[in-house]
């Protein structure tokens, strides 16, 4: 009986090894055949993707080579740099981001600051149309220098540089765009608003611009304009019957009057015994006009109830010719750093910004049609552009 039982439990022994032997090699059977398909999947993978790979042993690189940046890197990033020079295609598109009216007036101005300064743009990225695009979109859009550092893909210290030194090159450039007319040219030239004013030589206006608080009091208290309820700075233009600006004042504060700007103004060296002077009841300049023969067009002040009939007839007439010189003045708000409050940075720079703007302006299509000139002949200074370099 004992012997019986030895034998079945080693019959056991020698099946229960077999199944586990036959179970190992399965198993192994099974990871050789998930190996191979992985490896075949792997294969297969490589064999199909564009770029080769080849499986070769490399030693160990060093930190350094492990975390610098691909070769190729850089010069995508450049071939596939899109700046919003590519994106503006036609006039309305540069006009609005620009306040310029047509690629042809823009690739005129870039051609004259070429020839004026050669050496300027040669190592500058942009070269002189992208700075031309930039300096009036920030006068235009009145977009900081970080939302332009984003659409140009470049600092925005370097678009600061940009714009003040390209601002300088335009004042220099187009401020002969602002020209002083002669009695020939506007008698020539009258629209039949000014039936009546012939003898009128320049139509006056101040603009304001409001400013932003400094800590200087004595600042303060010279830009502080009781009409407007804020800090601001003036600027005097004179308007020809034509419709283009003449005349540029040099900026003063806020506080200052109207009557003290024109007395302090080189317009009196410009203006001709026998001139006319159209301006608005600001302007209380009676006795310097009587003191070098000028004559004064100014609306009438209400003394009475009720104006005469001649006062009124007057005013009605005046108005009549001033409400499209003051389109002129309006073409000037369209520039967005105008109409808003200018910040600190930029009050050293405002009396060459306005220039620009007026300048520009003055090259922008006439306000006045030609239909509505009193002769058939009429040459008006936007129907042709010549900027002279310097």
């Amino acid at each position: 009986m004992l012997k019986r039982q030895e034998n079945k439990q080693a019959a056991n022994h020698n099946t229960v090894t077999e199944v586990n032997i036959s179970s190992t090699e399965s198993m192994e059977h099974e990871n050789n055949e998930i190996n191979h398909i992985d490896v075949d999947m792997m294969m297969t993978t490589i064999s199909n993707s564009s770029v080769e790979t080849r499986i070769t042993q490399h030693p160990i690189k060093k930190d350094a080579e492990c975390y610098a940046k691909p070769e190729t890197e850089d010069v995508s990033l450049e071939t596939d740099k899109v700046t919003v020079i590519n994106l503006i295609k036609s006039d309305s598109e540069l006009s609005t981001m620009t306040g310029l009216q047509s690629f042809t007036l823009l690739n005129t101005i870039v051609e004259v600051l070429e020839k004026s300064y050669p050496k300027t743009f040669e190592k500058s990225n942009l070269k002189a149309k992208g700075n031309v695009i930039m300096t009036y979109m920030r006068i235009k859009q009145n977009m900081s220098y970080s939302a332009l550092a984003i659409l140009f893909q470049i600092s925005p210290k370097h678009c600061q540089r940009i714009f003040v030194k390209t601002l300088g090159m335009l004042k220099i450039t187009l401020k002969a765009m602002i020209d002083w007319q002669s009695r020939v040219t506007i008698s020539r030239n009258l629209p039949n608003y000014f039936k009546g004013y012939e003898d009128v030589r320049v139509v006056l206006d101040c603009t304001e611009i409001h400013i932003q608080h400094t800590k200087c009091l004595e600042c303060q208290m010279s830009t502080f304009s009781q009409y407007k309820g804020g800090l601001t700075v003036k600027f005097m233009t004179g308007v020809s019957p034509l419709g283009s600006i003449t005349y540029v004042s040099k900026m003063y504060g806020g506080k200052s009057s109207d009557t003290a700007i024109f007395n302090q103004s080189s317009l009196i060296q410009l203006l001709e015994r026998g001139d006319a002077i159209m301006v608005d009841k600001g302007f209380l300049i009676e006795a310097t006009c009587q003191k070098n023969g000028w004559k004064l067009y100014r609306p009438a002040y209400l003394r009475d109830k009720q104006f005469s009939k001649f006062d009124a007839d007057n005013c009605c007439d005046i108005a009549k010719a001033r409400v499209h010189i003051e389109r002129s003045n309006q073409r000037l708000k369209v520039f967005q750093l105008l109409s808003s409050t200018v910040s600190c940075e930029l009050h050293p720079l405002l009396e060459d910004i306005f220039i620009v703007i007026c300048a520009t302006v003055n090259l922008s299509s006439p306000i006045i049609a030609v239909k509505n000139f009193m002769h058939n002949t009429v040459n008006t200074p936007n129907e042709s552009i010549e900027i002279n370099p310097g």
